[in-house]
């Protein structure tokens, strides 16, 4: 009876649940998206095929893991205190989680190294923050700090420019990256150390805010991406613009029907006007024709 009356307490009402459910299933679909999104654009475009991109391709393929197989079941478990998926998907999930965080973090962290040519918490979390923050730093006072001997020319500055705008988003992603997962790592060290915290009323919530923001780190990467990268936000807009058109397409198709064939042909029909018979003709068939228009 009691441990019933325990378990019945981590069950949320049902208008938090929804709540829940809706700012989990829009990370999903925005992380999932955006990561799908920033892999296809430094595939499809040569242009885009630099060291640091393939390192951004790496972190959008874990990110996408992430989101797509381990979010959502995680989820459900901790909304509803069951696991409905199986012994072995159980595993596997677990697997996904370390995978991908230590995939994005060391990512992150090799990213940093490139730039300039206890625990698990500290492996995972502390030390790669410590390097980046440290090899970023130098690589500031590499760009910002030091001063070339004589004149340098137009494509020398273009380049150093080009070179702290990708330090900058690169320095953005790794605030990010350290805001969203530190409450995360510290819940897990103060409930090593104080068990008791876990019995708090509103724990659950408390942990679901918690892990929501270490997850929601993978839909801020695109956006940053197309926020401070020209070249990113260019993908960003040709990705639409390809989705937008191919939806135009399919409903100029669907849409040309005996009724509007009817009244396409209406507007050939002859008329008077001053005795002399004229015909007029649609915009879409002038557009079409152009040596018709002109006569």
């Amino acid at each position: 009876m009691q441990s019933e009356k325990v378990y019945q307490s981590f069950i949320l009402p049902w208008w938090r649940q929804v709540l829940w459910t809706v700012l989990f299933a829009g990370m999903v679909v925005v992380a999932t998206v955006g990561n799908l999104v920033v892999i296809w654009i430094v595939l499809a475009n040569k242009r885009m095929r630099s060291v640091t991109n393939y390192f951004l391709v790496n972190l959008s393929v874990a990110d996408a893991m992430v989101s797509t197989l381990n979010v959502t079941f995680n989820f459900t478990y901790m909304l509803y205190s069951d696991w409905p998926f199986g012994h072995f998907y159980c595993k596997f999930c677990q697997f996904i989680a370390v995978l991908s965080i230590s995939a994005s973090v060391f990512t992150l962290m090799a990213i940093s190294i490139d730039r300039y040519n206890v625990t698990f918490m500290v492996l995972t979390y502390f030390l790669p923050i410590i390097s980046m923050t440290y090899t970023y730093a130098k690589v500031g006072v590499e760009l910002w700090g030091s001063k070339s001997i004589g004149e340098c020319t137009q494509r020398q500055l273009d380049n150093v420019k080009s070179k702290r705008r990708v330090v900058k988003m690169m320095i953005v992603v790794v605030v990010i990256f350290a805001v969203c997962w530190l409450p995360f790592h510290v819940y897990f060290v103060v409930t090593s150390y104080y068990p008791s915290v876990v019995n708090y009323p509103y724990i659950q919530e408390i942990y679901l805010g918690i892990y929501w923001l270490a997850m929601s780190n993978s839909m801020y990467n695109p956006i940053i991406y197309c926020w401070m990268n020209s070249k990113f936000r260019r993908g960003f807009k040709q990705f639409f613009w390809c989705c937008g058109a191919m939806d135009a397409g399919l409903r100029r198709r669907r849409g040309f029907t005996p009724d509007r064939l009817d009244r396409s042909m209406r507007s050939l029909s002859p008329s008077r006007k001053n005795g002399t018979s004229t015909i007029r003709i649609s915009l879409q068939s002038t557009y079409n024709n152009p040596i018709a228009g002109s006569t």
